[in-house]
C-alpha cells in the first residue's frame, strides 16, 4: 500500500448520509412564480435545518431544493428524514429521502466517497413522501422501533453491483394533510411584507435611537466604543426601554445564553466552547472543556450546565471560576431548565425528560413521554415543569412530585421554545411564526398571534416577553397582555435570549 493510499484510508470515517429533495419542484416553481417559490423554499430550508439540529445532523451542502447531511448514527438519520418528510407537508411539499451508512472521506468542509453516491441514488429512487434506506442501514437499526417495507433489489446508476433497498414504514406521514402550496406561499409572503413594513418603521426610530448608543455604551462600560450588535456577540438590551446597552464578543456560532444572579454564560456551538461574560470589563473568557458542539447552557446559582447533544454529554462547571466539576455521559440533552431543586434535560431522541440532582449529580428520574413527542424545550413555574413537545403539537406538564406527565397537555402547533413569566407561559412556533400565551392554571390558550419571521428563543419577565426572531434578524418586545411593543433590528440572526436584572441578553450569529 502506497503512502498516499494509507493517508486516504486513515482519513476515511464511518458516517450515515442523508439526501432530501422536493418532488415536483420544477412544476411547483412554475405554478407559484419566482417570488412565492422563494418564500416557500426559504421556509422549507428553515424546517429542514430545525430537524437537522434536533436529530444531531450536520448540514454538508444545500443545492436548490435539496439537502445533504451526515449523522453519527443511522437511526438518527432515518428519524430525521421521517420528521422532515412529515413536517413539510404543512407547506404543501412532498419530499423524498435516501439514507446510507458507509465510509466517507473528508474533503475540506465536505465529504466524498461511494457512500455519498449511494445515498444520493437512493433519494433519486424514492417516491414522493418516501424514505429509502440501504440494506446496511436496515441491518444496523434492526433493534430499533423503526419498521421497513422491502422494495427489492435495484441497480443504482453509476454504481457497481445491485443494492437491496428498503422503505421506511411510516403510515403517520399520510395522516398529515398535504397543504395547498399556493395558499401557504401567499400567506407567508403577505406576512413577510407586513413584517418588512414594521421593520422599516423600527429602522426610522433606530436612526434616532442610534444617536444614543455611544452614550449607552459609555454608561455601561465607561466611555467604550459604540454598541454593535454583530455576529458572534452577546448583545445586551435595557429591559425598561429596549435600548442597546452592550455588545461583547463571544465564540463562533453562539446558540444559547443563560443568566442568573449577575452571571452570564454563552454556549458557542460552532466554536465548541462556552464563554463567561465579564460585564464590568465588557469582555468574555472562552472555555473549551464542554464537548465538541455545546448547544444549550443553563446557569443555576453557582453551577453552569452545558449540553452537547451530538455527543450525549452534559458538563457541569463552577459558575464563579469556570472549573470543570463533573461530566455526565449518556445524557442527550436538547434543552435544560432548573426547578424544584433539580436540573431537567429534554431528550428529543428517546422522547423523555431526565431529572438530575445538582448536589450529587445523580440521575433522579427519567420521565417517558409518548413516542414521537420530540421534546425540544423546557420551562419551570409554580405549577410544574413544562415541556414543548414539537412533534406531537403539545405543551406537556410534568408533576415534580410524581415525576410523571400530568393530564393530556395543551394543544399548541409545533411549539419550538417555551418560557414562564409575566403571569403566563409563552410559546414560540416557527412553523406559523407565532407567539402563544397560555394560562398554566386553566391550560387555556389566551391568545396566539404572528409575532415575527421565525421566532425561536423566548424569555419572559414582569415587564413582558422578549422574542428572538432568527430570520427577521430582530428582537420583538411584547407586553404581558400580548401586544407587540416594538421590533428591534439586529445586524445578525439572534438564536438565544436570557433576562438578567436590568438587561436582556441576546446572542447573535450568521444564519
Amino acid at each position: 500500500m502506497s503512502a498516499s493510499t494509507r493517508t486516504a484510508a486513515a482519513r476515511r470515517q464511518l458516517a450515515t448520509v442523508l439526501f432530501t429533495d422536493i418532488a415536483r419542484s420544477t412544476e411547483l416553481a412554475a405554478e407559484l412564480g419566482d417570488a412565492r417559490w422563494r418564500t416557500l423554499i426559504r421556509r422549507h430550508h428553515q424546517t429542514v435545518r430545525t430537524e437537522l439540529r434536533r436529530h444531531g445532523g450536520r448540514e454538508v451542502d444545500t443545492a436548490g431544493d435539496g439537502f445533504f447531511a451526515t449523522f453519527p448514527a443511522p437511526a438518527a438519520a432515518v428519524e430525521c428524514a421521517y420528521a422532515v418528510v412529515r413536517a413539510v407537508r404543512d407547506l404543501g411539499l412532498e419530499l423524498r429521502a435516501g439514507v446510507h451508512t458507509g465510509e466517507v472521506e473528508p474533503i475540506g468542509d465536505k465529504v466524498g466517497g461511494i457512500a455519498v453516491h449511494v445515498g444520493a441514488r437512493l433519494m433519486a429512487l424514492a417516491q414522493p413522501g418516501e424514505v429509502l434506506v440501504s440494506s446496511t442501514v436496515h441491518d444496523l437499526v434492526s433493534g430499533s422501533d423503526l419498521g421497513f417495507a422491502d422494495r427489492g433489489v435495484h441497480t443504482l446508476r453509476g454504481l457497481p453491483a445491485e443494492w437491496h433497498v428498503w422503505a421506511l414504514d411510516a403510515p403517520a406521514v399520510a395522516e398529515v394533510p398535504l397543504a395547498d402550496p399556493s395558499v401557504v406561499a401567499a400567506r407567508l409572503a403577505t406576512g413577510r411584507e407586513s413584517r418588512r413594513l414594521r421593520l422599516a418603521l423600527v429602522g426610522v426610530v433606530g436612526v434616532v435611537g442610534a444617536l444614543t448608543v455611544v452614550g449607552a455604551a459609555g454608561w455601561f462600560f465607561g466611555q467604550r466604543a459604540a454598541v454593535v450588535p454583530a455576529p458572534d456577540t452577546a448583545t445586551a438590551l435595557d429591559r425598561s426601554d429596549g435600548r442597546f446597552a452592550a455588545a461583547i464578543d463571544v465564540g463562533r456560532g453562539p446558540s444559547s445564553v443563560s443568566a442568573d444572579r449577575g452571571r452570564v454564560w454563552v454556549a458557542n456551538e460552532s466554536a465548541g466552547t462556552v464563554s463567561r461574560l465579564d460585564r464590568t470589563a465588557g469582555e468574555s473568557e472562552a472555555l473549551g472543556q464542554v464537548g465538541a458542539r455545546p448547544s444549550s447552557v443553563l446557569v443555576d446559582g453557582d453551577l453552569v450546565w452545558v449540553s452537547d447533544p451530538w455527543n450525549d454529554l452534559v458538563s457541569v462547571l463552577d459558575a464563579r471560576d469556570g472549573r470543570l466539576l463533573r461530566q455526565l455521559e449518556g445524557i442527550h440533552a436538547r434543552a435544560l431548565t432548573a426547578g424544584y431543586g433539580s436540573v431537567w434535560a429534554a431528550d428529543d431522541i428517546a422522547d423523555s425528560v431526565v431529572r438530575v440532582d445538582p448536589t450529587t449529580f445523580a440521575l433522579v428520574a427519567t420521565i417517558a413521554l409518548v413516542p414521537e413527542s420530540g421534546p425540544g424545550a423546557l420551562a419551570s413555574d409554580a405549577s410544574g415543569i413544562w415541556v414543548a413537545a414539537s412533534r406531537s403539537d403539545r405543551l406537556l406538564r410534568i408533576d415534580p412530585q410524581t415525576n410523571a406527565i400530568s393530564g393530556p397537555g395543551i394543544s399548541v402547533t409545533r411549539p419550538a421554545r417555551v418560557a414562564a413569566g409575566a403571569g403566563a407561559l409563552w410559546v414560540t412556533g416557527t412553523l406559523d411564526d407565532s407567539l402563544t400565551k397560555v394560562d398554566p392554571g386553566s391550560g387555556r390558550v389566551v391568545t396566539s398571534f404572528e409575532v415575527c419571521d421565525t421566532p425561536t428563543a423566548v424569555a419572559a419577565g414582569d415587564e413582558g416577553v422578549w422574542v428572538a426572531c432568527t430570520v427577521a434578524r430582530s428582537v420583538a418586545r411584547v407586553d404581558p397582555e400580548g401586544n407587540v411593543i416594538e421590533v428591534i433590528a439586529m445586524d445578525a440572526a439572534p438564536t438565544g435570549i436570557a433576562l438578567d436584572a436590568e438587561l436582556a441578553w441576546v446572542v447573535l450569529r450568521t444564519e
